[in-house]
């Protein structure tokens, strides 16, 4: 059956000042060690800044509980400076725990998210879906210790690269590096002749990088030299070559 609410749309949802609000909920992360073949599920406890959805915090725990929440607050409280003015929350019973509403609302209001409007939580809501997208299931070699910490370090490495790769770029247009990169049908002779001088270049036995602008540069670097009186502390040129085939024009006219 249709529901009776109205339509929501983009930017319907009230942004206040950052650091006023922040919006926390719970995430099941899956660890899958591939070693013994064990399947572990833990919570991340993620909170952000309402207006800027800049992570305030990370907190683990086995399960989504009270606690969690109350870590995650005062990792926020810690890292903002300051605590925020409101935390908005979904209607999970950990958040009516007696302690944990003490302890937060001694100097922030706690705001249960309207049912079914996941608008409300967008901000958090979408930080997990890109998660899920960049990074999704961890891995872990739980062979022995050493494999363990090294599968660790390359997990952190790939959902690092992975958020990098996942992003919309200003310079791609707003699309991602991946899009760009997957969807490229590059013709394989276009770039052939660049691609060979640039490896005939970079395999010469007495390889030299030249820029471009070296005969502009060494005849400002000529004139300069002649201008201060230092030409014969540079009698054979070489210093003058070196410079001019590594240093534009224009630095060259600032130094």
């Amino acid at each position: 059956m249709r529901s009776g609410k109205g339509p929501r749309y983009r930017g319907s949802t009230e942004k206040c000042l950052p650091g006023s609000i922040l919006v926390t909920d719970g995430k099941t992360v899956e660890v899958v060690c591939t070693g013994s073949g064990e399947v572990l599920t833990y919570n991340w406890q993620g909170i952000v800044d309402q207006a800027t959805v800049c992570h305030t915090a990370v907190v683990v725990t086995g399960t989504e509980c009270a606690q969690g929440v109350r870590e995650a607050f005062d990792a926020s409280c810690r890292y903002l400076g300051h605590p925020p003015q409101a935390l908005l929350h979904d209607n999970k019973p950990i958040h009516n725990e007696q302690e944990l509403r003490e302890h937060i609302e001694k100097t922030t209001i706690m705001i249960p998210a309207t049912p079914e409007r996941g608008e409300n939580k967008a901000a958090i809501e979408g930080e997990f879906g890109k998660f899920e997208q960049a990074v999704g299931t961890i891995y872990l070699d739980d062979t022995d210790v050493d494999r363990l910490k090294m599968s660790a370090v390359r997990e952190i490495l790939r959902a690092y690269t992975a958020g990098l790769n996942h992003a919309g770029r200003a310079e791609f247009n707003g699309k991602s590096r991946e899009s760009v990169l997957k969807k490229s049908c590059p013709d394989s002779e276009k770039d052939r002749q660049f691609i060979e001088d640039l490896h005939g270049d970079h395999t010469k036995k007495r390889r030299s990088d030249h820029l471009p602008t070296r005969q502009a540069s060494l005849a400002i670097l000529n004139a300069a030299f002649e201008l201060f009186g230092i030409a014969d502390l540079d009698a054979d040129g070489k210093i003058r070559e070196w410079l001019a085939g590594r240093y534009t024009p224009e630095s060259i006219r600032q130094g």
